[in-house]
């Protein structure tokens, strides 16, 4: 990871632009998720349903594709190797993505949202249902009230939990974390000379039923595992310790029957479980939307870095420009799509935006193609189709509504 330059970026949701030819399982113009975890559906551990680890893949942190080790897929303009990230590097307008870390996801949830189970939530939300298996009515504790602290008692929230306790040094966090179902906060600066696992084992008579660990600090870990209640309790780890230091443990308390694991991406196969939280999300039962706090321009992603280290964001979204500008073809690169009409886009509207410039003229010009094709061939003219089906994956519902109230108004932006 030391190695630059490099495609930072590991969250993400896209469009499939075009694929290999030894490719099986999706298709040009898919709505996508791509995600750090890998899941080839083909080692033993991927077809278990033990973990979600996958054999094949997983203890492979350092290479910059899967299939082929170092050799990568970016240059520069002079030929040099520009490395990847995660296996997603998706700070730029096009990446290039294994498909065991591509998921195929319903082109009706909001691309913005969408982003959010690339990693964070699904983190989190995984550690509770998968990994800890919460249950209703019961305790828990989460130490670290970041973006996969609070996807963790968004969780347990859906699990039915009685009581979930949020422990934070940033008081801020307590009025955030209402949002996703936190009843209690414990701000370890304000509890004098008691440890945090002795408050929270007298808010809860004698300790919680589960906690987590999302901060990624050996003293917060065993903190969390003291927590516990005795003879049940569980601990799960999700935090990664920057040092990789060892914990420590009381070897009678885990006689006594408590237990504590750890988790990558919350236990969730990525190719199976993430179409279920979309699907959570579009029946209004996942709460995704609380944890937009920001949107910028990637010109100022590093005043996204500064919120992220002054505790002052959740998750900060970014876009590129909001022009759509003309992507012009060489001769070369011509398809045989262009039986259509060329369209020039000048301009698009001011708040028009999306993760990628790309997707951005995808999903305005394909509105477009559809709306000419319609009224030159009829609403039900089948050569239609195709243009309705990539507009209605790439632009968000409400896009959509208001272009359709200003093209009867007669105020719409784009060339009809």
């Amino acid at each position: 990871m030391d190695k630059f330059p490099r495609i930072l970026g590991h969250e993400a949701v896209g469009v499939v632009e075009s694929i290999g030819e030894l490719v099986d399982g999706f298709k040009q113009g898919d709505v996508v998720l791509p995600v750090f975890h890998p899941h080839c559906e083909e080692c033993r551990d991927c077809k278990s349903p033990k973990s979600n680890w996958c054999s094949r893949f997983c203890d492979d942190f350092v290479s910059n594709t899967r299939r082929y080790g170092m050799a990568s897929r970016f240059k520069d303009f002079s030929g040099e190797d520009i490395y990847h990230f995660f296996f997603v590097s998706s700070f730029s307008e096009y990446t290039v993505v294994d498909i065991a870390h591509l998921v195929n996801i319903s082109p009706e949830i909001p691309v913005d949202k969408a982003a959010l189970l690339s990693c964070c939530v699904s983190t989190g939300v995984g550690a509770a249902w998968k990994v800890a298996n919460v249950e209703e009515g019961s305790t828990v504790a989460i130490f670290g009230l970041g973006a996969v602290g609070l996807a963790v008692a968004e969780g347990a929230r859906l699990r039915g939990a009685a009581k979930i306790i949020g422990v934070d040094l940033n008081p801020d966090k307590f009025e955030i974390g209402k949002r996703f179902g936190i009843t209690d906060f414990v701000n370890p600066a304000l509890s004098g000379e008691k440890k945090i696992s002795q408050v929270i084992k007298e808010m809860t008579e004698g300790g919680v039923d589960y906690s987590f660990e999302c901060i990624g600090l050996t003293s917060s870990m065993e903190e969390a595992f003291n927590s516990t209640r005795t003879g049940s309790g569980k601990t799960v780890i999700l935090g990664m310790e920057k040092q990789m230091l060892p914990i420590s443990l009381g070897s009678h308390d885990l006689l006594r029957g408590r237990t504590i694991c750890g988790t990558l991406f919350g236990g969730l196969k990525p190719k199976l479980d993430i179409p279920i939280l979309v699907d959570s999300y579009l029946k209004k039962e996942l709460n995704l939307n609380g944890f937009i706090t920001h949107e910028l321009s990637f010109e100022e992603i590093n005043k996204a870095f500064d919120l992220l280290v002054k505790g002052e964001t959740i998750r900060c979204q970014y876009h590129l420009e909001n022009e759509v500008k003309q992507v012009k073809e060489s001769p070369e690169e011509s398809s045989e799509e262009e039986t259509t009409d060329e369209i020039t886009l000048e301009t698009a509207p001011a708040d028009f935006r999306f993760p990628t410039t790309n997707q951005t003229r995808h999903c305005f010009t394909r509105y477009i193609e559809y709306h000419r094709c319609v009224a030159a061939k009829g609403d039900d003219a089948p050569e239609c189709d195709k243009f309705a089906k990539f507009y209605r994956s790439l632009c968000p519902s409400e896009w959509v509504d208001r272009w359709n109230e200003q093209r009867e108004n007669g105020t719409f932006p784009g060339p009809l």
